[in-house]
Parts: C-alpha cells; structure tokens; sequence
C-alpha cells in the first residue's frame, strides 16, 4: 500500500513538474508589451518575448505592417532560447504619438521614414538596459525594415548577426549602401529575397557583391516580399532561425 502510494506522488510530482513547464514556455511565447521614447520625442510601442537567454533579436517590420506581422518568427526564436523585441515603427501600429501630435507614416515625407533610425536606436538602449549586450543582438527587418537594418548594422559593429529580408538600394531616402562596405569581417550579414521581387533581388545580389562581412544570399522564386516570404515559404522562417542560433552558439 504505501508503495502504491509513493509511485501515486511520483506520478503526481511529474505531472505537476510538466504543468510548471508548460506554463513557463506559454509565458515566454505570449509578449509583453513595452514603450519607450526616442530622442526626438516619439513614444515606440513594442512586443518583448523574454526566453530567459543572453540573447536577443530586434526585429524591424515593413510598410505597412505592424509589429504582430513578425509573431510566428518571434514565437520560433523563443523556442529556440532567443529572446525578441518586435517594434511599431513610427507612424505604424501604435507608435504614434509625438511630443501630442499625431503620427501617420501615409503622411510621411522621405525624412521622417529615415528618422526611423531613431527609433532603432532608442529600440537598442532599451535592450541594453534590459542587460542585453549589443555582442549579443541580432537585427532584423523586412522591406524598409531591411534597409533601417543594414544601416543600424553599420552604426552598431559590435552586433554580430543581421538578416535582411527584401532589402532595397533606396527605400524612402533610406540607403545602406555606404554602409555595407564597411562592416567588420567578423560581422554575419543573411540576405533574404524573391526573384520576381525584382528591385529587392538586384538589390540583395548586389549587396551580397559588396558585403565586407560574412554573407549569405537565400534566393526564393514566387515567394513575395518582406515578411511575406515567411508566410510563403515556412522552411525559408525556418531556415532564418537555425542560421540565428547557429550563429549565437558560435559566438
């Protein structure tokens, strides 16, 4: 009797142990939301996926997307112990407060699309203050978010992974070209893009000439633009992922 007992607390403690799990993966796939300022005064309106890691990835959307258009690649990160920050660009979703007025990215001039580089930056000192290392943050953006990436990746040499997903050579006066040639060797650049997409794809096989890091070119056929081709192509979103870890494992 007391031995049928004994494996009956066993079995609960496992089960109980399963729930705890469970119950902690949940919570580290469903995001907290976060806000910050950026230096000139706009309120960015983001999603934290705390993985319980050291490290991070900042992720950057197209136009006219919003933050939650990267949820099934954060979800995926965090599985595999990344930790994520999704931000709505200015204008977008709801960053759209500054200093009282109202922002709308329809409304926008080509300056206030590259002031979004603000809003990487304030993304970035936020996550450092949250204790992640910009050693041990990746970027990533799709479309103008690509763009805003291979720029911030050349500000920011320390950080060591980038992917850009459908990049350009001049979205909205957003140009990361001189930039690309600059970055250290030691730095990891995944270019993502679509051939039918065809200023994205001339784009990216030219960035890939000019990279002065470690790059890589995934070129899809029919599989859109931005984050799209996750949509289209979940082994591509796959793929992105295990190129991430791999690299953070690595560093």
């Amino acid at each position: 009797m007391k031995k049928f007992a004994a494996i009956i607390v066993f079995l609960g403690l496992i089960i109980l142990g399963a729930s705890q799990l469970s119950v902690s993966f949940k919570q580290r796939t469903m995001p907290q939301r976060v806000s910050f300022q950026t230096e000139d005064n706009v309120t960015i309106v983001g999603d934290f996926y705390n993985a319980g890691s050291d490290s991070v990835a900042l992720l950057l959307h197209m136009m006219p997307a919003t933050r939650s258009s990267w949820r099934t690649f954060a979800q995926a990160l965090v599985k595999q112990g990344i930790s994520v920050l999704a931000i709505d660009l200015r204008g977008h979703g709801e960053s759209l407060e500054q200093g009282g007025e109202r922002l709308d990215y329809l409304k926008f001039e080509p300056k206030s699309h590259q002031a979004s580089q603000k809003d990487v930056e304030a993304a970035l000192f936020w996550l450092q203050n949250q204790g992640f290392a910009l050693t041990r943050t990746a970027l990533v953006g799709a479309s103008i978010g690509a763009n805003l990436v291979l720029q911030a990746f050349g500000y920011h040499p320390d950080c060591p992974l980038a992917i850009a997903i459908s990049p350009g050579l001049d979205y909205r006066g957003i140009q990361p070209g001189p930039f690309i040639t600059a970055y250290r060797p030691e730095q990891k650049l995944f270019l993502i893009a679509s051939r039918e997409d065809a200023g994205s794809a001339i784009a990216a096989q030219e960035m890939q000439k000019q990279s002065s890091a470690q790059t890589e070119l995934e070129m899809l056929a029919g599989a859109g633009h931005g984050t799209q081709i996750f949509e289209s192509s979940p082994e591509t979103l796959q793929k992105a992922v295990a190129w991430l870890k791999l690299n953070f494992l690595n560093k």
